[in-house]
């Protein structure tokens, strides 16, 4: 046991976790799982009550999701796969059980930037988004109807095929 309370259970090279493979327990029950090195992860696992997370970590920061990784909700609604800055998702794809899924920009958890949202009947909503509010895009595949799911409350629309449109509706849970 360490003295803030977290658990370490691996090897140790004079005194510190490097290159070696280990389990890090935080005090709260998040379970870290991986290869450290100068006593912070550098890949691995981290499992919490929110989900499970594959991929890489930050160098100097214990536990801090970077880079490349997989978010897996607890509850299996949905995965995300992509890229991780500073523990925050910043571009990737995030897939919903449903069938909904969105590629693009992130911002704390929203669709942000340029991205697509797919609904569950193949419809695409392709469009430049701000804290998952569409600002301004094009639809492919679409008359009218609804895009309902983890991604989006139900979003009315009436288009053309790749129609441009300035919807101030389409929004997210």
């Amino acid at each position: 046991e360490l003295p803030n309370g977290d658990v370490y259970k691996g090897s140790f090279t004079e005194g510190s976790k490097s290159d070696t493979q280990g389990v890090y327990t935080f005090q709260d029950g998040h379970e870290l799982q991986g290869l450290f090195k100068d006593d912070f992860a550098v890949i691995g696992t981290l499992k919490s009550e929110e989900g499970l997370y594959t991929g890489s970590f930050k160098a100097d920061a214990l536990g801090v999701r970077e880079g490349e990784g997989k978010f897996e909700w607890s509850d299996g609604s949905r995965v995300f796969t992509g890229a991780f800055k500073d523990d925050v998702m910043v571009t990737g794809a995030i897939k919903c059980e449903d069938g909904t899924s969105y590629e693009g920009g992130f911002h704390i958890r929203k669709r942000n930037g340029v991205g697509t949202l797919t609904c569950q009947d193949g419809r695409q909503i392709a469009a430049n988004w701000k804290y998952d509010t569409c600002e301004a895009g094009s639809i492919s595949y679409f008359e009218s109807g609804v895009c309902d799911g983890p991604l989006g409350k139900r979003n009315t629309h009436e288009g053309k095929v790749n129609s441009d449109f300035e919807p101030t509706d389409v929004e997210g849970k």
